[in-house]
């Protein structure tokens, strides 16, 4: 009688311990389940940072920057930037990056600026001789690209009337006007619309209006840079200097680094 050998393994115990073994404690289920975790996580992160900068995102939209021609100073480029603001709040502390291609299409110079000076609530200002960076030959066309800035304090408009406030400052004057004046009489405490309203009526070369608005804007805010200083700009060259001078004067005292009120009264000083 021949006699079967059987070789003696642990196979059947194995598989019954790993039947017995619960599903989510397996090992390859249990790398699943913490890379799921981490990506729930993380996807819940990124949509709390969208909703923490989305007021920063919006602004940012609403912010234009333009770059004049360089002039090179020991091989160093400096030029005028000029950043308009289209939001119902200031923004400050701008940062944009910047591309000066030569005129064989390739970038010449690259760089980040930052520019820490307020930009009044739907103002213009303009940055003269700003240090770019090395420029090496000659500059053919510049971009910037504005990349972070910090908005000030929240607009207490209405509800919608914030990006009403922006489209309105996109229309030319003579649409502006009528669009104005229909906003301040839904906004009556808000002075920027006043200061748009008396910038609309100087570019329709209704100086007399214009001057009622911004004297309305600076009663509404006495500490608001802006609107003494449109008021002080829209009396120069009139009978009365020495208000405007004043009105000038009291918004560089509100605002000293500002570099439009700066070149105003450098200029009228000569």
């Amino acid at each position: 009688m021949s006699e079967e050998h059987h070789i003696k393994t642990d196979f059947m115990d194995r598989q019954a311990r790993e039947s017995a073994t619960p599903f989510m404690q397996k090992f390859p289920v249990r790398v699943m389940a913490v890379l799921l975790a981490v990506g729930i996580l993380y996807g819940g992160y990124n949509l709390v940072m969208y909703f923490m900068n989305l007021e920063k995102n919006q602004a940012i939209n609403n912010v234009g920057v333009t770059l004049q021609a360089p002039d090179l100073q020991d091989g160093v480029a400096r030029v005028d930037v000029t950043i308009s603001n289209l939001n119902a709040v200031p923004v400050d502390h701008i940062q944009f990056k910047y591309t000066i291609n030569g005129p064989d299409g390739n970038a010449a110079a690259t760089g980040l600026v930052a520019i820490p000076e307020m930009i009044p609530t739907g103002a213009s200002r303009t940055f003269r001789h700003v240090k770019l960076g090395p420029l090496q030959g000659e500059a053919a066309r510049m971009k910037a690209e504005l990349v972070d800035l910090k908005v000030g304090p929240k607009s207490t408009l209405p509800a919608g009337l914030d990006s009403r406030f922006t489209e309105i400052l996109t229309l030319k004057p003579a649409e502006s006007i009528p669009a104005f004046t229909e906003f301040v009489g839904q906004a009556p405490n808000f002075a920027p619309g006043f200061i748009g309203l008396g910038r609309a009526y100087l570019a329709d070369g209704n100086d007399s209006k214009a001057r009622d608005a911004f004297e309305k804007a600076v009663k509404l805010d006495p500490k608001s840079a802006d609107a003494h200083y449109a008021l002080g700009l829209s009396l120069l060259g009139k009978n009365d200097r020495a208000t405007a001078e004043k009105e000038i004067g009291i918004a560089y005292d509100l605002a000293p680094n500002d570099p439009d009120i700066q070149k105003t009264i450098s200029e009228n000083r000569k």
